[in-house]
């Protein structure tokens, strides 16, 4: 076993094989430490290395819809076998986190979709299976994590109308079509809605990767009955390619990364619900926006929850949802089951530097200057406006913008000297020197004497606690520190040694040491020949 196996295996505090029945005296589900394959009364099979999901990054999923309906085929078929009726199945699988909550996955699946239980039953089973790795986004720090349940939940959900169903699924269709070099698209709703990569336009971007181009798309999109395309993201592509074709082109841009308004996200839903036939929708990857938007439609009109959509269209399309759109699914969540209408934006954003247009930043500084402007002309007067608005002629009143402000004279204003005014202001200095109290430079002065005296004495009390407890000469003030270092000069760094050696009791120790500094230089059998002459 590799280092990382041994590391999550380390982690896991059970030890102890565990065995859960899930058809009785038939099918088992055991984890344990060490797979054991050999047994003459059962038959095995490990998903351990062979159904596994991909990360983009950090995210880990649930498997995908073609390993799922892979895993439900072949043990279906095991069940079924005449030549293993007097066997019992087990699906076996480690201790480790990630191939237990995955093995534990697909076993669910097959419990729910073929035998018909409950999510809810099959989480009870499998609460004896201690610690299982919730599923997350590739983001550095998740904001949202999920559970098996409602993996399960989806499943059901979709299995319920008809989305997913065994015996009709197309595996081939579905794994050749989620290939990036097939169009990298995914139905995510039949007969309503498909996620697509954004095409490009050419066949090579800017950073030397291969993309799809529009015309990869015309054929496979007629075959499913597609008439409308949304695009969520900036324009990487001639819409006119779509249009010249039959098919309807439609915008509904917000940030990659980020969650759409609320008001954006209602727009999206008007224009959808008067479109009968097939969607397909893109953003930049089709993973994040793109699952964001269809899940909207997807709780409304079909009572999905934000949980169980999340799962479904992971199970899909992995990757999809990232950071604050799983939260803002589940905020507007109620608003969509309840079919209320959505407006505002969103709570769970932080506004690129770049979103806006230097036209609306300029808007944005206009409006702004005006309520500035607003805000001015409706503040009131301060009381000594008001006197001087009460001397004032009558149909004349005080304002910055009158030209003839110059020439009123207020009833509490001197017309005096210059070197008379000057008079006054010395006298005023001269009574300042006087007064302490009220005067605000002296007052700081006092203050800050006050407080340079407290802290010398603080400090004074505090020195001398810790100069007695470590027997160091006492002192006086913090200006005299032998061990401020700034302080100091070559007479007061001999006198600091000479008190830290006489003071310190590990000095004798230090200097009698055998690796000593003055001995460091030797060789190591220099040294042992010193310490033989010394004794």
């Amino acid at each position: 076993m590799n280092q990382t196996r041994y590391a999550s295996l380390r982690n896991n505090n059970q030890r102890q094989p565990i065995q859960i029945e899930i058809i009785t005296n038939k099918l088992y589900w055991v984890s344990s430490l060490i797979v054991n394959n050999r047994d003459d009364s059962s038959y095995s099979i490990c998903t351990d290395y062979d159904y596994v999901y991909s990360p983009f990054f950090k995210d880990f999923g649930p498997i995908q819809l073609g390993l799922i309906h892979k895993f439900i085929m072949t043990l279906d078929k095991l069940l079924c076998d005449p030549n293993l009726s007097n066997l019992k199945i087990v699906h076996n699988t480690t201790l480790d986190l990630t191939k237990k909550t995955s093995s534990a996955f697909l076993m669910g699946c097959y419990m729910v979709i073929k035998l018909n239980v409950s999510p809810e039953d099959a989480w009870y089973k499998f609460q004896s299976a201690g610690q299982f790795r919730p599923y997350r986004d590739p983001a550095n720090n998740t904001c949202y994590e999920q559970r098996l349940i409602d993996c399960w939940k989806g499943l059901k959900k979709a299995n319920s109308l008809g989305w997913y169903n065994p015996d009709t699924f197309d595996i081939k269709y579905y794994n050749y079509h989620s290939k990036p070099e097939n169009g990298n698209f995914n139905i995510i709703a039949p007969s309503k809605f498909v996620a697509f990569n954004g095409p490009y336009f050419t066949r090579i971007d800017l950073r030397g990767y291969r993309r799809n181009i529009v015309e990869d798309y015309i054929e496979p999109f007629r075959s499913l009955g597609v008439t409308t395309i949304i695009r969520l993201n900036n324009k990487e592509y001639d819409e006119k390619k779509f249009t010249s074709k039959g098919f309807r082109h439609l915008d509904f841009f917000f940030p990659d990364g980020t969650a759409p308004r609320k008001d954006l996200v209602q727009k999206f839903l008007n224009q959808i619900e008067t479109i009968e036939r097939v969607i397909a929708v893109h953003c930049h990857a089709g993973l994040g926006r793109t699952a964001t938007m269809i899940g909207a439609y997807v709780i409304k009109h079909y009572k999905f929850t934000a949980d169980e959509f999340i799962a479904w269209v992971r199970i899909c399309r992995p990757g999809s949802m990232h950071g604050p759109q799983q939260l803002f699914l589940k905020e507007i969540e109620l608003d969509l089951l309840n079919e209320r209408t959505l407006t505002g934006g969103n709570a769970f954003n932080v506004v690129p530097k770049n979103i806006y247009t230097s036209k609306n930043q300029n808007q944005i500084r206009s409006n702004s200057l005006t309520n500035v402007g607003v805000q001015n002309q409706q503040k009131k007067p301060s009381p000594l406006q008001q006197n001087r608005n009460l001397s004032l002629p009558q149909g004349q009143s005080q304002s910055p913008s009158s030209s003839n402000n110059e020439n009123i004279v207020f009833s509490d204003q001197k017309m005096l000297d210059p070197s008379i005014e000057q008079e006054i202001q010395n006298q005023e200095k001269q009574e300042n020197k006087k007064d302490i109290y009220f005067t605000p430079q002296k007052t700081q002065k006092s203050l800050a004497n006050f407080n340079n005296i407290f802290n010398k004495t603080t400090y004074n009390f505090v020195q001398q606690k810790q100069t007695h407890a470590f027997n160091l000469p006492q002192i006086s003030s913090h200006r005299q520190d032998p061990f401020n270092k700034s302080l100091l000069t070559n007479n007061n760094i001999k006198n600091r040694n000479n008190m830290y050696k006489i003071n310190n009791p590990y000095q004798k120790v230090k200097e009698n040491n055998f690796f000593s500094d003055k001995q460091s230089n030797q060789s190591p059998i220099q040294k042992v020949i010193n310490k033989t002459n010394i004794v």
